[in-house]
């Protein structure tokens, strides 16, 4: 509980005022829009007030692994992709995600774990022709092939 003397502390007052505004600012960027929110969140890193409703939401860290990962940001993304499978390691989704990451930076071991727990997670039936997709990815991998052509990149961008 914060004591009065913080309350009335203007310094305090102001920096929650700009904290707010900041994260504000950073979800009404689309998680399409990866190099927009790394931008942002380098420039939030002095401030952990504004970093921490970021870096404990896995859904947002998902959203910024994914879109991160297919735009070419992977090496700078990587990092919340791990944050966010710690966050919600049970995710199928997230780690889908991950998988994706894992994939595009050689580690086809990690990749095929994730991928492969997608498969056997996800369970919606709205979602049958990605678990297809990913278990065919799974046999690419395996083989030691990456699946992950500049056109697959480009088609799975504008789903």
């Amino acid at each position: 509980m914060e004591s009065d003397s913080a309350i009335d502390d203007p310094t305090i007052t102001s920096n929650k005022l700009v904290s707010e505004l900041v994260a504000n600012r950073i979800k009404a960027i689309p998680s399409s829009e990866p190099q927009e929110i790394l931008d942002s969140l380098k420039l939030a890193e002095a401030n952990q007030l504004i970093l921490a409703p970021f870096l404990n939401d896995p859904n947002f860290l998902n959203g910024l692994c994914w879109h991160g990962s297919l735009q070419g940001f992977v090496a700078r993304v990587f990092r919340y992709c791990e944050q966010a499978v710690d966050l919600a390691p049970g995710d199928a989704s997230i780690r889908d995600s991950r998988g994706l990451a894992r994939a595009l930076t050689g580690n086809y071991a990690g990749a095929i774990e994730d991928f492969q727990f997608f498969v056997d997670n996800e369970k919606r039936e709205a979602l049958i022709p990605y678990i297809l997709q990913r278990q065919q990815w799974i046999v690419e991998l395996k083989a030691g092939r990456n699946p992950f052509t500049p056109e697959l990149l480009e088609e799975l961008m504008s789903e």
